[in-house]
This record gives structure tokens, sequence and C-alpha cells, in this order.
């Protein structure tokens, strides 16, 4: 934990600078180059030093040795003979650099081509009832996946595809649901299926199947987004949208919402929750909402979390609940230590992809609705099938 008194600080930093500059005298030729720490110290038999493994100091990253252009240095190796440096190698990785420079390069595009900010979008003419708030809810869109029919069994998806459908399937739901004057746009994560050129999986790095490249996905996914909420503030005064962020887009979520603010700059009646944090909180009335994409944390322990972190509202809500997704199947789960929490996870409008398919995955594909009462809590459902618009 850092030192809250900045003298100490500043005493404890010279501390470690005074230990490095000593481990450095004892290793003597070989020291790591300036900016950079040792991190591994080899020697052979007689205690005379081998080698030497450091890791870049990012602080002082301009110290760093020549590396290749568009690589990355991530480590660097001394081998000494009696004494004598003979050979260092700097270690690189190439795939991070491009991967990085291509994501911020994709985002950099976005706002120099099309994101001064739009003008604001009229209000609905009609008014809609100050009671009621709709949420509406996008499970695990997996927008740039690709599927093929042959190989799942179930329907082909691509962007192409996935634009359309999410498109139609959200107007349906605007249609079939009451009037309110508020609504709840909620990305429960996932919307990217892929974040980077490599296709992988952030954590567990599992080989995707993209439906094109990076930087052409995350083009067509942004103004998607933005044209989904662009229809909800055509129907609804006040909208408040949520990008959470999930397993397959934990960055992708939080470039998105960069976007999604700069394009939405001039927009009052729009409020884009920050998603720096993977739980999130809203609120109407007397309904408190946590979301989550259910990754990592578990469902039932969910409500602990909401009480330790919204004590107060905790206390005057009357009507909690979850909205989870990352399963694609919708689920209720009771909770018999705080009754009357609602739990759920919701499907996602996208098919099996072959992943899926292999190991028997299958649900209803849908986009669901909640419809609140500002004090009564939820007071109906609606939802729009994929078949209704496949």
């Amino acid at each position: 934990m850092p030192y809250a008194d900045p003298e100490k600080r500043n005493m404890s930093a010279k501390r470690r600078a005074e230990m490095k500059a000593a481990r450095n005298q004892i290793l003597g030729a070989g020291a790591p180059p300036k900016g950079w720490t040792a991190t591994k110290i080899a020697t052979n038999g007689d205690g005379d030093l081998v080698s030497v493994r450091s890791v870049p100091e990012p602080a002082e990253d301009e110290f760093l040795p020549v590396i290749p252009a568009e690589h990355y240095a991530k480590g660097v190796s001394t081998f000494l003979t009696n004494g004598e440096p003979t050979h260092q190698w700097v270690k690189t990785d190439r795939q991070r650099m491009v991967a990085d420079a291509q994501r911020w390069a994709a985002i950099e595009a976005l706002v120099r081509d099309g994101v001064g900010g739009r003008d604001a979008i009229p209000a609905p003419v009609k008014p809609g009832i100050e009671k009621y708030c709709n949420l509406i809810i996008f499970g695990d869109p997996h927008f740039g996946m690709l599927a093929q029919a042959r190989e799942t069994g179930g329907q082909n998806w691509d962007m192409k595809i996935a634009q359309r459908t999410m498109e139609k399937a959200l107007c349906l739901l605007l249609a079939r649901l009451p009037r309110a004057s508020h609504c709840k746009l909620i990305n429960i994560g996932d919307y990217f299926h892929f974040q980077d050129p490599s296709k992988l999986t952030p954590r567990g790095k599992h080989q995707l199947d993209g439906d094109c490249r990076f930087t052409y996905m995350a083009e067509l996914g942004c103004f998607l987004m933005a044209r989904l909420t662009e229809m909800c503030l055509a129907e609804y005064e006040e909208v408040e949208e949520f990008n959470v962020a999930g397993n397959h887009d934990p960055e992708g979520a939080r470039w998105l919402n960069i976007f999604m603010r700069g394009y939405f700059r001039n927009e009052p009646r729009l409020k884009i929750a920050d998603n720096a944090a993977d739980h999130l909180y809203t609120s109407f009335g007397q309904n408190l909402i946590g979301l989550y994409h259910g990754h990592e944390t578990p469902i039932q322990r969910l409500p602990g979390l909401m009480a330790a972190a919204r004590r107060k509202d905790w206390g005057e809500k009357k009507h909690c609940r979850w909205v989870t997704g990352h399963h694609h199947s919708y689920e209720s789960i009771p909770d018999k230590n705080n009754p009357g929490v609602i739990l759920e996870k919701y499907p996602t409008l996208a098919p099996v992809d072959v992943h899926a398919a292999n190991h028997g995955y299958l649900s209803e594909r849908s986009l669901n609705a909640v419809i609140l009462h500002h004090d009564h809590g939820e007071v109906g459902r609606v939802k729009v099938l994929a078949e209704e618009v496949d």
C-alpha cells in the first residue's frame, strides 16, 4: 500500500533506487541497461555470473535498447563469459504491438472521420408515462462472429445478418412496449465477438470464428450501437445506456463507450454510464438494478456485492435485481438468503457458433425488455424472438 505521507513515499522511492544501484554494482558488466531492472540472475557452479534477465521500467522507456519497428520490448537477457558480456538478446512481441496499434488506429479513424458529435435528436412528440421505465436488454450480441448452418445445425450468422437482426428486433420490441418516459438500453457484454486482430479470447486465448478483419468489425459495430441508441432516443425522452464489459470484449466495451460519448456529445437526453468497473449499478424510483456480464463472479454472490457496494440504496429500495448474460440462455436463479432479489441470465439473438454447437449449447434466441414502475417494481415483460426477424 502506498505511503499517504509524501515524504515517506519519497524516502521509499529513494531506498528502492539505492537497492537497485547496489544490485547493479554487484552485477558489474552484467547490469541491465538504464531504464531496465534485473528480474532473474543465473550463476554457474563456481558462483560466477552467467546471465541476467531484465524487463523494462515503464516510467523510463525512453532508455530502452533499439528494437525493430512495430515491436513491443518485453525483456532483455545478457550473457557473460569470465565476467564480460558476450551476447545480449532483446525479447520483443510484435503481435501485441500490432494489435494495440490497430485497435487504437480504428478508434482514431472513427473520431477523425465521423465523430465530431452528431446533432441532438428531436424528442418524441408524444411524451411517455413518467412513472414507467423500459429496460431493453441485449444479451451477448457477439457482433463479428461467423457461424455457418452446415457446421452448427443452426442458422448462418455474420455481420450483415447481425446488423439486420438487431435493428429489426429492436424496432419490433419498441412497437410492442408501452409508452414510457425513460429507457435503459443495456448491452450486457460480449457485444464484440473479438477485440483485436488475433481473434482470441483475451483470457483463455481460445480461437474464435470471426467474420472479417478487426478494424472493419470495430467500425461497423460502433456505428450499429449508435443506430440502436438513435432508435431509443426517438421513442423516449430520457435514455441511459450501459455497455457492460464481457469476457470476449473487456477492452472493446470500454472503447465502444469512448466512441459513443464522442458521437453523442451534443445529445442532452442521453446518459452513457461509465463502464470502467465490471459491476455496474443503476436505479429508477424504488428499483435498484445491478448489471454484470456473468463470467467470473458467481451469480449467488451478486446480492451480497450489491448490499456492500450500494448500502444506502440496498436499505431504501424495495425492488432489487441483477441482470446478467454470458450463458446465452434465460435462467432465473432463486436467492434463498435474500428473498425478493431477482437474479436473471438473459439470452442472445445470435445463433450458436461451431464451438457452442459441438458442446451441445442450445437456447432460445430473443431480445427482451422488462417494464418497471417507479414505485411498484416490475409490471410487465416483452420479448421478440429471433425467428420473427430472421
